[in-house]
């Protein structure tokens, strides 16, 4: 106690010297230090403030066994296990541990919040990540999280400081608070960092899932295969996105593509098609901080909501599902969002450009650009409509239908039809198109409001997109925002295709954008006092709910590959044996790695159309599949003519006889 009262006394007395005169320097006498004890005792030592430590020391007790036990704590026979002896010990050790930082930085203020926040949050992140994927469990620790972040940023308590100033006699003298401030330049440099970890962190993630043979025809199998022809030909080609040979222009309108092919010449490989998907998503921090900013929200603050955004659990589920166009839709709308809030003259032309590429990305990708065009119209400056907004908005709006309407014409006419059935729930018998779903819902809206949240999975996918916002896309004085909400009520709601309401897959990604823009905007008109309490609880939301969702997938990517690398690469090299101008039928998880290939096709073991594309070369997972009904199986593989040629530990591989 001695060496702590020392060091104490010590810092206070060399920091009062500072504001003293040479002749009346404050001197250790006995005295003063026996009053200095007294004084640690009953102001910085204060019961409530123990407590606090206490409590902090208790949850790093178990943090600790949450990390040794994993999942196993969630079992009771664990705790024989867990030795109270040496648990009281290891609590004793780490009180001891954070009293002594808490006195060594006493001088700051409240740093026993600080103490207790952060380990708060590490302890609700080893919560869910051992848990996974339980939204119930997962609200349930959000739930006191929100309560202790709420205690540890609230006002703060009495400035001790100033009781020890007047002890020295010295009242000029406070607390440190500790605050970050950065100019603008420097913000946009820490981004440019959390961009490229990002960029890093999840590439390699999505690089080893596939080199680990997870990465499955839909979608990664069409669209590596769809580049690698644009490449030869220019055509968007598939032979596996329908099992017959295509182009993609029959199934979705996407030109979007063709902006991305320079990009994938130069690398030519699939991988190259992850790193670019995740690199444009990360690429979104740069206009959602010109946004935030333009709603006059501090450095700090900005920072915050980027890391929100890179920890949005929306952001990187859907990474891990392969490639999709309409992942690239975040920063795009983005972009058109700011510079539709911008000022700057030329603002329109950049406005028509980023509509454009929108709308090139996919047919229904017009929803977005048509409600952002109608919030463009109902905005006001000095409480006046833009006339220049109302007219360039009425122009999008339209632009946005026609676009929509050609593009639905030509894959009528030209390609499979538009895929209305996903809205199938507002469809009578007989009924087809998307003027009979308006017409439905119109007439009964019951209909829309019964499907919002039908089923748990909705509410669960919800809590994920909202959560992290702290709602605040819904806190507004004004009900226009309802025109950005639209999309996603349309888009991920009012349907009963069970991927549109999934965070894993690639439909949040329009979304994303314009939730984040009404959660910036809200933000920056709420009482100032508060905002940084919000963006703090946004980036701790969106961590514990990201590392429920996604730390067991970036484990469990990069432990599998590594454990079972040799398998892999044997596999890649019995794969690479299979001439290029051959036609094979292969495994789903298998075709992404035979895309160089122009006749691929689709095929699952004991499937009735297994035998149906008649191709040169079929090849087999193995992986989970029932061995005594695939040596059965085998038998039938060798009457229709084929033989295997080679093997692995992963596939086998046959080709038909002459």
């Amino acid at each position: 106690m001695d060496f702590f009262i020392d060091l104490c006394y010590n810092q206070t007395c060399n920091i009062y010297e500072k504001h003293t005169d040479c002749g009346d320097k404050i001197k250790m006498t006995a005295n003063n230090k026996k009053q200095f004890i007294l004084f640690i005792l009953k102001e910085r030592l204060k019961p409530g403030i123990i407590f606090i430590l206490l409590f902090s020391a208790y949850i790093i007790a178990n943090i600790k066994n949450l990390a040794e036990f994993e999942t196993e704590i969630y079992d009771i026979d664990t705790n024989v296990y867990i030795n109270i002896l040496n648990f009281l010990t290891v609590f004793g050790v780490i009180f001891a541990s954070i009293l002594l930082v808490y006195l060594f930085f006493w001088k700051i203020n409240n740093i026993h919040r600080y103490i207790l926040f952060f380990s708060s949050v590490v302890f609700a992140v080893e919560l869910v990540k051992n848990k996974n994927l339980n939204m119930s469990y997962n609200l349930t620790v959000l739930a006191i999280l929100f309560f202790i972040i709420n205690y540890c940023l609230s006002n703060q308590d009495k400035d001790a400081r100033e009781e020890t100033a007047r002890f020295f006699k010295y009242e000029n003298i406070k607390l440190y608070n500790i605050k970050i401030n950065f100019d603008f330049n420097v913000l946009m440099f820490f981004v440019s960092i959390l961009v490229l970890v990002y960029i890093f962190i999840i590439s390699q993630s999505g690089i080893l899932r596939y080199k680990s043979f997870w990465s499955s025809t839909y979608d990664f199998g069409i669209f590596a295969q769809m580049f690698e022809n644009m490449a030869k030909t220019g055509l968007q080609t598939t032979s596996v996105e329908r099992n017959m040979i295509l182009s993609h222009f029959s199934v979705h309108f996407s030109p979007f593509y063709y902006i991305l092919l320079p990009v994938y010449m130069i690398f030519r490989n699939p991988e190259c098609l992850i790193v670019i998907q995740v690199a444009c998503v990360a690429l979104g921090a740069f206009p959602l901080a010109l946004i935030a900013k333009k709603f006059n929200l501090s450095n700090t603050n900005i920072f915050l909501i980027v890391v929100t955004y890179f920890l949005y659990p929306a952001l990187s589920g859907g990474l891990f599902f392969d490639f999709h166009e309409n992942k690239f839709l975040t920063v795009l709308i983005f972009w058109l969002l700011y510079f539709i809030i911008s000022e700057k003259r030329s603002k329109y032309i950049f406005v028509y450009i980023f509509t454009v590429l929108i709308l090139t990305i996919k047919e229904d990708s017009f929803i977005y650009v048509f409600f952002i065009a109608l919030y463009m119209i109902t905005l006001k400056k000095d409480n006046k409509f833009n006339r220049a907004n109302m007219a360039n908005g009425i122009i999008i709006a339209a632009l946005s239908i026609i676009y929509f309407m050609l593009a639905t014409h030509y894959l009528n006419t030209y390609g499979l039809g538009v895929m209305t059935y996903r809205f199938g729930i507002f469809l009578g018998w007989n009924e087809d198109g998307f003027l009979a779903i308006i017409a439905n819902v119109l007439k009964n809206p019951a209909l829309l409001f019964a499907s919002l949240l039908s089923v748990p999975g909705k509410l669960e996918f919800v809590f994920y997109m909202f959560i992290p916002l702290c709602f605040l896309p819904f806190i507004s004085k004004k009900f226009n925002f309802l025109l950005l909400i639209a999309p996603m009520i349309i888009i991920n709601l009012a349907t009963d295709y069970i991927y549109q309401y999934d965070i894993n897959f690639q439909y949040t990604y329009g979304v994303i954008a314009l939730l984040f823009f009404l959660a910036v905007k809200n933000l920056s008109e709420i009482n100032i006092r508060h905002v940084k309490k919000i963006c703090v609880m946004m980036v701790c939301f969106a961590l514990v709910l990201s590392a429920s969702k996604n730390y067991n997938r970036i484990h469990t990517y990069n432990s599998v590959y590594y454990a079972y690398k040799e398998d892999f690469i044997e596999t890649e090299k019995l794969l690479e044996q299979i001439p290029m101008d051959a036609s094979v039928s292969a495994s789903t998880f298998l075709i992404p790695h035979l895309i160089k290939r122009e006749n691929v096709y689709m095929i699952e073991l004991f499937a009735y159309d297994y035998f149906d594309y008649d191709t040169d070369y079929i090849v087999n997972d193995l992986r989970g599949v029932d061995q005594e009904r695939y040596k059965n199986f085998l038998v039938d593989i060798k009457r229709r003519g084929y033989k295997k040629i080679d093997s692995g530990m992963i596939i086998e591989i046959f080709m038909k006889e002459e």
